[in-house]
């Protein structure tokens, strides 16, 4: 509100792209946060940093789309550099399967691995599965589950599509939300469910009018 300024992205990078329409990108970035509130990175809740602080964050980024004409594509990227007065080493990955014109299925996989003075060591992460179907020209259902480890969180969302006339659409959601949290050891990965947080049944009705 004083007009002080919050945040600064620039970015340069070398970017190639194929015949085949992969790409690869190289970038280095500069990233300025100035806080107006409290804020943990972390999400422990044990120690934030305080209104006021500012930081200047160099990190780099190697990224490369594959080839989005095949049934079987991915999208990979790695970065790793300086995050507030610390380190982050982050890295994301996200996998397609196609069946045209009928079906998309995805996954999604993000982990960011923080170090930072003063705070307890954070691997948080994300992922989980998308489905989409096109059940005709004008009807679409979607399926999206997500485990957030950051939120403790294990959602569910369906989403049904009817549109029955241009960009007019009628959409029935159904969500729910869990309590959940991991555990990482020798056997793997386990998600426990702590039971449902919430849920609800959305109604959405869009009509364009053409005045």
């Amino acid at each position: 509100m004083d007009y002080t300024r919050q945040d600064d992205y620039r970015k340069v990078s070398l970017k190639t792209q194929f015949l085949n329409t992969s790409v690869t990108e190289l970038a280095v970035v500069r990233n300025y946060i100035g806080l107006s509130r409290e804020f943990d990175p972390t999400f422990k809740q044990d120690t934030a940093y305080q209104v006021g602080a500012s930081f200047i964050n160099y990190f780099s980024r190697l990224n490369y789309r594959s080839n989005i004409t095949k049934s079987i594509s991915y999208n990979a990227s790695l970065d790793y550099g300086e995050y507030f007065n610390g380190t982050k080493l982050g890295t994301d990955l996200e996998v397609f399967y196609r069946y045209q014109p009928i079906f998309l299925f995805s996954m999604i996989i993000n982990n960011n691995y923080i170090d930072l003075p003063g705070f307890e060591k954070t691997n948080l992460t994300r992922f989980g599965p998308k489905v989409e179907l096109t059940l005709t020209n004008n009807l679409f259902f979607n399926y999206y589950l997500q485990f957030n480890s950051v939120s403790q969180n294990l959602s569910n969302n369906v989403r049904l599509q009817w549109r029955f006339k241009p960009l007019s659409d009628l959409f029935i959601v159904y969500t729910d939300n869990y309590g959940a949290n991991s555990e990482f050891g020798n056997n793997g990965a386990v998600i426990n469910i702590q039971g449902k947080q919430n849920k609800a049944l959305i109604l959405k009705f869009v009509y364009w009018l053409n005045l």
